[in-house]
């Protein structure tokens, strides 16, 4: 399964989203998350660096990548199930929520139960 979610330029006003994403990328389990952003390869590195960010971080430059899945706002969500079939889309009322709960519902119940006990152990560190 994976994660791939839009977060425009990198700005502090992303940044606590981008933490929990961050967070989910970290959790040893069954969801990879990719984080997409238009913005500059050295803008992206010292951003990244400044916050400790781990998640990969893919450059969309010349945003193919934004108009392919449609990513009218930021930051905005795509699950992907592991045959490429789009399983969930971030809502606009979920846009400043981090990670929505509706994309931890869309996995299935063997994978949700993974995924939440250990996004809660990281948030209590």
């Amino acid at each position: 399964w994976s994660a791939v979610v839009f977060i425009g330029q990198c700005t502090p006003c992303a940044a606590s989203s981008l933490r929990k994403w961050d967070r989910l990328s970290r959790v040893e389990g069954p969801i990879a998350v990719f984080l997409v952003t238009t913005d500059t390869k050295e803008h992206v590195r010292t951003f990244a660096r400044k916050r400790s960010l781990h998640a990969p971080i893919l450059l969309d430059t010349r945003g193919e990548a934004t108009r392919a899945y449609n990513a009218a706002w930021v930051p905005r969500a795509y699950l992907v199930s592991p045959d490429g079939r789009l399983q969930y889309v971030q809502g606009w009322s979920e846009s400043d929520l981090g990670i929505p709960s509706k994309l931890v519902e869309a996995l299935p119940t063997n994978l949700r139960s993974s995924i939440t006990p250990a996004l809660a152990r990281r948030r209590r560190r």
